[in-house]
């Protein structure tokens, strides 16, 4: 297990703890589990949810893929389909039924039952399990699964990437995604996948300009529909205004101006022009 420089432990320490654990982890799920939560979700042994929840993974949206084993170990427990539907398009929204369909859960709590009543229920059974029962729900100890349709998994991906941005028109991230689910099953091991994994995710961080630009437009968005009232965030008081173009148009919007108070630096190339705007 690795951690960070200051001992704290990463998300995928913790990945990494509670898939490696020698006790069964049910996670019990309600709401929304998305990014990071989901991929918590996903090292745990067994998964249990109630009809509210909504998983996906979103990072590529922003510029990234995920970077806690999203990609290595949902492929090995749904298969590379699903794994393409919910990392490319960044889903946000999958649900329990589907969930359960596709295997990411093992049960969804029934009519009158908690999800922390389901979960208990299900370690009480996990708990009698050998080892190696317990050993198969690793995700690690997994290869990829062929698709149930009979498509191979690289013509799949084949498939997707004929419906990607280019890489050069915004398209970086969705590429690396693609390049993370193809390692998850034409690498030889799960370690070799999460190294791959990692490659691509720092590169993404520090070194595309596309994901700093998707990131900025993510926390721009966020913050003007939050409402905030802070000091930051208060306009200042305009006293003056500039009007580039001296014509009819220019004219009357610096008329408007003027009349509302306001000082106006009136501009245009042409001398004449802005002698008879003035």
């Amino acid at each position: 297990v690795t951690t960070a420089q200051n001992g704290v432990p990463t998300l995928n320490d913790l990945g990494h703890m509670i898939e490696g654990s020698s006790k069964p982890i049910i996670a019990a799920l309600s709401g929304v589990a998305l990014g990071g939560g989901m991929e918590l979700a996903l090292a745990s042994h067994y998964r249990v949810a109630d009809r509210t929840l909504r998983y996906g993974l979103p990072e590529v949206k922003i510029g990234l893929i995920p970077g806690a084993g999203g990609t290595q170990r949902l492929p090995r427990l749904c298969g590379v389909r699903h794994a393409l539907d919910v990392i490319l398009r960044g889903r946000i929204n999958v649900g329990a039924e589907e969930g359960l369909k596709v295997g990411f859960l093992d049960a969804v709590a029934s009519d009158g039952e908690t999800v922390l009543e389901c979960a208990q229920r299900w370690a009480r059974w996990a708990s009698v399990l050998s080892p190696q029962a317990l050993g198969s729900r690793r995700l690690c100890n997994r290869s990829v699964p062929e698709d149930t349709d009979g498509i191979g998994n690289s013509d799949m991906c084949e498939f997707a990437l004929q419906k990607l941005p280019r890489e050069d028109k915004g398209g970086e991230s969705a590429h690396a995604c693609l390049k993370a689910v193809r390692a998850s099953f034409e690498l030889p091991s799960f370690t070799e996948g999460m190294e791959a994994e990692k490659d691509l995710f720092i590169d993404l961080l520090y070194h595309s300009l596309q994901g700093r630009a998707y990131r900025h437009i993510f926390f721009a968005e966020r913050s003007s529909s939050s409402g905030s009232k802070t000091a930051a965030s208060k306009l200042s008081k305009i006293k003056s205004v500039g009007v580039i173009g001296a014509g009819t148009m220019g004219r009357g919007i610096a008329i408007s101006f003027l009349k509302a108070g306001y000082t106006v630096i009136l501009s245009d190339i042409n001398q004449k022009g802005l002698e008879a705007g003035v």
